[in-house]
């Protein structure tokens, strides 16, 4: 197998740019306004154009920019590894701690609040319907909606989309460590040209959950994501003469606008939607790469919307688990407050759950995700320099 080529980059380590961090922060608060406002009917209590609230409808589209994302860090730091066994396991170690201990809090806080809440619609919207915990556990979730063809408590149906990337995580290291970087992109390719297909497979014999959320449907996205991996390992020159933010500038708006368009046209046709995501995902990879190749240390990072953006990329975690809890939650309260509930009610409670959920979110990612990750880091170490010899 050829050695992995080292990677300079103008941003040193693409998984701690800023720059893609923004991207992360972008992509989490795009489908929080989605599901908190474009979703729940907001925008159009003050009458704004059809077409501005199918664009903001969209960015729930960046469920896509994040599988792009995180198929092209993932990919790019294993080839970055010295290929072996000990590099794949070292993976899953580090993914486990990182995952894992946020969600089980997820899962452990709203099995333990379901008996607590009182009678009303959003406690229904929050948990009635929701699978056991062993579906959530072992993240089944995302096959289950896609064969029930309904989304059900929505404590935990956006976790579908964790889902689908930790079924993904499963196989990824595994292939990258064993290939060539030609065999790898050749897949990469496949993957990229067949999912529309298997998407349109799906949605002709099966419910349109299941073309969206199981994960055979949705493999050109980490095609992509792995194969501009690829690219900038391979070819870190390409990557350094990239004109970054014109690339990064015109392909967000070229993402919002497809997905926009898209969205509206396409809500009742699981054939138009299968399509409309091979290009949304291209146009994401592009981002993606555009944000790796940006320079640290630019103006660009001392500005207020780019460090909001980067505070929020790096608690997106949090922020994308606690979500619909926050929501639900502060739902709940005012309907209690108010009874006959209205538009009034959910524009008071609305910000108010996000201002919570931020708060909550900084709170999680300091003491749960980062003493986790730190210490998944640290058995990694001490079972290296243990390790016996050959």
């Amino acid at each position: 197998m050829p050695a992995p080529i080292a990677v300079v980059p103008r941003s040193s380590n693409s998984a701690h740019s800023p720059h893609v961090a923004a991207i992360r922060g972008l992509a989490i608060l795009g489908v929080v306004q989605c599901h908190y406002l474009g979703l729940r009917g907001v925008y159009e209590l003050f009458s704004i154009p059809a077409p501005i609230v199918e664009t903001l409808i969209a960015c729930g589209a960046g469920v896509d920019l994040f599988f792009v994302l995180s198929a092209f860090l993932l990919t790019r730091s294993l080839l970055l590894c010295e290929p072996g066994r000990s590099s794949a396991l070292a993976f899953y170690r580090r993914r486990a701690f990182r995952i894992l201990p946020a969600y089980w809090l997820l899962l452990a806080s709203g099995f333990a609040l379901a008996p607590l809440l009182p009678a009303g619609r959003w406690s229904n919207w929050l948990l009635d319907g929701a699978y056991s915990p062993l579906h959530y556990l072992a993240f089944l979730q995302n096959w289950q909606i896609g064969a029930d063809g309904a989304w059900r408590g929505y404590f935990f149906a956006h976790s579908w989309s964790l889902a689908v990337e930790e079924q993904f995580y499963l196989v990824i290291p595994l292939v990258v460590i064993g290939m060539t970087r030609r065999r790898l992109a050749l897949l990469a390719g496949l993957a990229i040209v067949t999912g529309p297909a298997i998407r349109l497979l799906i949605g002709a014999h099966m419910p349109a959950q299941a073309a969206y959320c199981w994960p055979i449907a949705r493999m050109d996205a980490f095609g992509w994501g792995v194969l501009a991996a690829i690219l900038a390992n391979a070819r870190p020159d390409i990557l350094a003469r990239l004109p970054a933010r014109v690339l990064a500038a015109g392909s967000m708006a070229l993402f919002a606008a497809l997905a926009a368009f898209a969205h509206a046209s396409t809500r009742t046709s699981v054939e138009a939607f299968s399509l409309y995501l091979a290009p949304v995902d291209a146009l994401a990879a592009v981002l993606v790469l555009a944000a790796a190749a940006m320079p640290s240390g630019s103006r660009l990072e001392q500005t207020a919307p780019h460090r909001w953006l980067v505070w929020a990329g790096e608690r997106c975690y949090s922020i994308y688990l606690f979500h619909n809890a926050f929501f639900g939650l502060a739902m709940v309260a005012a309907e209690n407050v108010a009874p006959t509930g209205g538009a009034l009610t959910q524009l008071v409670a609305t910000p108010v759950a996000f201002v919570c959920l931020l708060a909550f979110a900084d709170l999680c990612y300091r003491f749960v995700e980062q003493p986790f990750i730190a210490f998944g880091r640290r058995e990694r170490v001490t079972s290296e320099r243990w390790a016996p010899a050959g």
